[in-house]
């Protein structure tokens, strides 16, 4: 229980494990392939406010060993169903926002929505998705993967092989006696460090706030923060050790946290 939240190691013992259980073996084709992590709401600027705080050990190990750090502009609206139209697709024409009232159809249309997120991945979709033959996990968009793990545009729609495919990885980790425990086990945790967090906010008068401290907000964050951060990570171990071409996760904890006590707020950063 003391290491449970070790992740360095304990995701290294999961590379070898499954390495073991997969048979992987490096593969012979040596084109590059591409990984995108998306911190979900996370601007340049307060990234390097986090680097500057010592909150991000392992990014700036990358920085002082030659990696850089670039801006890129998502456009307007700063997004994460546009953003990830325009990554994926080079296209996000007519995303007015993550929600909004459409006047032909006389309702508001919501990118978390499977059906809505469907609709608007084919309105910008085209054959030459980045994600075509690798695999996309916690997204609003599939980039055409061919592949996908918790992405809302595939929800209604996935086909038979597809599905498989990512309820296979699925159940590696939920029947794996340790895996699943110890996400389950780091959740309430967590769950109780927002109570506490909010109830420190809450005693300060800092805002913005969720308005209860005793809410659904503690469950979703322990879900955005903790089980969905750690079944991004697992699958796409496995999608690597495949060594599938391209492989897109999105973490949004950050952003969970952030909309509720700001984006500059300890609470979010430390997320």
């Amino acid at each position: 229980v003391t290491a449970i939240d070790s992740h360095y190691s304990f995701f290294g013992g999961v590379v070898e494990w499954l390495a073991r259980r997969l048979g992987s073996t490096p593969s012979g084709d040596n084109t590059r392939g591409i990984i995108i992590l998306e911190i979900d709401g996370l601007s340049r600027e307060r990234l390097e406010t986090a680097l500057e705080r010592g909150r991000m050990p392992f990014l700036r190990d990358l920085l002082t060993r030659g990696h850089c750090l670039t801006g890129y502009d998502s456009g307007l609206p700063s997004q994460t169903s546009s953003s990830q139209a325009g990554i994926m697709f080079g296209n996000n024409w007519d995303i007015p926002g993550f929600r909004w009232y459409d006047k032909n159809e006389g309702r508001v249309v919501s990118s978390r929505n499977p059906a809505d997120a469907r609709a608007i991945e084919a309105h910008v979709s085209h054959s030459h998705g980045l994600l075509r033959e690798g695999s996309s996990i916690n997204n609003l968009l599939s980039g055409g993967a061919m592949k996908t793990v918790l992405t809302a545009s595939r929800g209604l729609d996935t086909r038979p092989a597809e599905q498989q495919r990512g309820m296979e990885d699925l159940y590696l980790y939920f029947l794996n006696p340790y895996l699943f425990p110890r996400s389950l086990l780091l959740a309430v945790i967590e769950m109780g460090r927002e109570l506490v967090q909010g109830l420190r906010r809450r005693l300060r008068r800092e805002w913005p706030r969720a308005e209860k401290i005793i809410s659904w907000f503690p469950a979703e964050r322990a879900a955005c923060t903790v089980l969905l951060r750690d079944v991004g990570t697992f699958v796409a171990i496995i999608d690597v050790l495949r060594g599938l071409p391209a492989i897109y996760v999105t973490y949004m904890g950050y952003d969970e946290v952030a909309h509720h006590t700001g984006p500059d707020a300890r609470d979010a950063l430390a997320v």
